[in-house]
């Protein structure tokens, strides 16, 4: 009778193997992998082996096995282990092809070796000594790897080929029929490869279709790029969806092979934004936002990215755009409330946020304007009175006062967090603010000026730097924009300047030789704060500048004692600022358009104070 041994040892399958009982084998490969949470035991590949036909055998285990009656993980893992056994019953490789009788018993690989290949495939190692019959039972069968072939016919007959052995055409039938049980299907499309069993599109279209309404998506596309299914445009349509949804991105780009599929795919993703598009204006005349309107969200996010990663024009994909558009919408909401709310304010006032809500919202054309529209004026609504007066000017603009007076009611506004008080709570620090004057680099004319004070005798030997962009949320698709400005805080010693470098204003040729004189100037202490991003972007528009700026000090690495950081996170600058200057930024404009122009004298501040900051930490820490 067949034996389970206690929780630390394998199962010995031998007695149910040689009895032929494939169901007593699942019983103790269910009891073993539920009670270890661990794979297929390495024994028993070495049981079935003594089967006359093993192939065959493993498949009456699997016919006989209970997907119900296994979770979902041990179900995965036995697949992982079963194909690996299957593998190893009917795949030989080319070096042990060709070795024949004349490779030597000391060129084997190693346990270690083999434990290693076998736990990559889902086998649980062990290799307990067994008895001396068994193992020359066991070893005559591993030379034995097709069903029903005697050793010795075997090592006549066997062909020179590389490639895997294939089943017999019976077992092939049998393995195709099997496929029509459902709950099987999952399992037994893992071991088509171990089978080496070839199915012919009339016999994978309806195992494709089960496994997709089983949510196998993974599986589904392994099975259309094995079997060349593309051409079965409808099913390989509503499979990118399915997959789209669960956002698996990943498994969607296994599915785009060519450019012609990518965009098919587009234009999929593209009408289903249109559909519900259309369904959520309608719902939005009552002033309710359907469920649909994060499913638009999420179509629209991940087909832009993968549109953009490809390097695709976005342009015949409106529905697309208008969807990622209001995810902006909604995210440069939100980071203006709390650009509002970090500093204490009590009610609107000019920030950043603004004229990148604006552009988003006016930017969409005709394509669902109106929808756009109004959850905006919705979306700002909810952030209360912060965001009050930029409401009321797109509510007015727009000319939608009727509407929203009749759903403002139904907003439910967003109560900011109180700080908890624990009686330790002190006065808000001052904002950081600079009296140095601030000049715009944005003609030839500026830009020979400052080259020319770098190149001077009495040139400065300090100089903080600091890049800023467009929010990447913002660009459809999340695409990195470059570069807008650049700013740099320069030290003369008896008094101080800040250069504000107009990067998109000017050809990339001229500008990148001010900067190299700049940063590669071994004379001129440059300072950042984690710069590096900075620098990365600012070397894809200008691939000359150094990726090591000589004489550079990274002001993020001085000490910052006291300070509360979350695990694996940077201290911030305005942390720094806090800690050696006793101050806060005002980051009201750090969210802004920064390739606007002319930049508003706010912006001008703001960047100005983000480099001038640099300054000032950097003469504390050397004093």
């Amino acid at each position: 009778m067949s034996t389970l041994a206690g929780p630390t040892h394998l199962p010995n399958f031998a007695p149910a193997v040689q009895n032929n009982n494939p169901r007593e084998v699942i019983h103790l490969l269910s009891n073993y992998m539920m009670s270890n949470a661990a794979g297929v035991p390495d024994t028993f590949i070495r049981d079935v082996r003594l089967h006359p036909t093993p192939a065959t055998f493993v498949l009456d285990v699997v016919e006989n096995l209970d997907t119900n009656a296994l979770p979902l993980p041990v179900q995965r893992k036995l697949m992982r282990g079963v194909s690996a056994t299957v593998s190893r019953l009917l795949g030989k490789e080319m070096a042990q092809r060709q070795g024949g009788t004349e490779r030597k018993k000391n060129s084997r690989p190693g346990k270690r070796d083999r434990a290693a290949r076998a736990q990559g495939a889902g086998i649980q190692v062990q290799t307990p000594k067994p008895a001396t019959g068994e193992k020359r039972q066991r070893d005559s069968n591993d030379k034995d790897a097709c069903d029903g072939e005697s050793p010795s016919k075997r090592q006549k007959s066997e062909p020179e080929e590389t490639q895997p052995i294939k089943a017999s055409s019976e077992l092939a039938a049998r393995f195709t029929t099997m496929l029509q049980n459902p709950s099987l299907t999952p399992f037994l499309i893992k071991l088509a490869d171990a089978y080496s069993i070839d199915l012919d599109t009339p016999t994978i279209l309806p195992v494709l279709d089960r496994l997709m309404s089983l949510g196998a998506t993974s599986d589904c596309s392994a099975l259309v790029s094995r079997y060349d299914l593309f051409s079965q445009t409808s099913t390989v349509r509503a499979l990118r969806l399915q997959i789209l949804r669960q956002e698996d991105i990943q498994s969607i780009h296994e599915l785009i092979e060519t450019e012609d599929q990518a965009r098919d795919f587009l234009q999929s993703v593209n009408d289903e934004c249109r559909n519900l598009l259309e369904k959520l204006e309608s719902s939005m005349s009552e002033g309710v936002r359907s469920e649909d309107n994060q499913l638009l969200r999420s179509y629209a996010k991940h087909g832009a990215r993968i549109g953009v990663s490809l390097d695709l024009d976005m342009t015949p994909y409106p529905h697309i755009v208008t969807g990622w558009r209001l995810g902006a919408i909604t995210w440069l909401a939100r980071e203006t409330a709390d650009q509002c709310a970090s500093i204490g304010l009590a009610e609107d006032v000019s920030v950043g946020g603004e004229t990148l809500l604006w552009k988003a919202v006016e930017s969409n054309g005709g394509v669902g304007s109106d929808y756009v529209r109004k959850v905006a004026a919705m979306t700002l609504m909810e952030y209360g009175k912060p965001l009050e007066k930029v409401t009321s000017r797109i509510i007015s603009k727009f000319q939608l006062n009727h509407w929203a007076d009749g759903v403002r009611d139904k907003v439910i506004v967003k109560q900011p967090e109180a700080p908890a008080d624990n009686g330790t709570s002190q006065a808000p620090l001052p904002i950081y603010e600079t009296s140095a004057p601030v000049e715009f680099v944005g003609t030839e004319e500026e830009l020979a000026n400052l080259e020319a004070i770098f190149s001077h005798e009495s040139k400065p030997r300090v100089v903080a730097m600091d890049c800023e962009w467009v929010p990447d949320a913002v660009t459809v698709g999340g695409a990195r924009p470059p570069p807008a400005i650049l700013q740099l805080a320069v030290d003369f010693g008896d008094s101080e300047k800040v250069f504000i470098i107009d990067l998109i204003g000017f050809e990339k040729e001229r500008v990148q030789r001010t900067l190299l004189q700049i940063f590669n100037d071994k004379t001129v202490k440059k300072l950042g704060f984690s710069f590096k991003q900075d620098n990365q972007l600012l070397r894809k528009s200008f691939p000359s500048l150094p990726t090591q700026i000589p004489n550079f000090q990274e002001i993020s690495t001085f000490p910052l004692e006291g300070g509360k950081q979350k695990k694996k996170a940077l201290p911030s600058l305005h942390q720094y600022v806090a800690y050696y200057l006793k101050k806060r930024l005002d980051k009201t404009h750090r969210i802004s358009d920064w390739e606007a122009r002319p930049l508003s004298k706010e912006q001008m501040r703001y960047g100005a104070a983000d480099v001038m900051c640099l300054l000032d930490i950097y003469r504390i820490v050397k004093k």
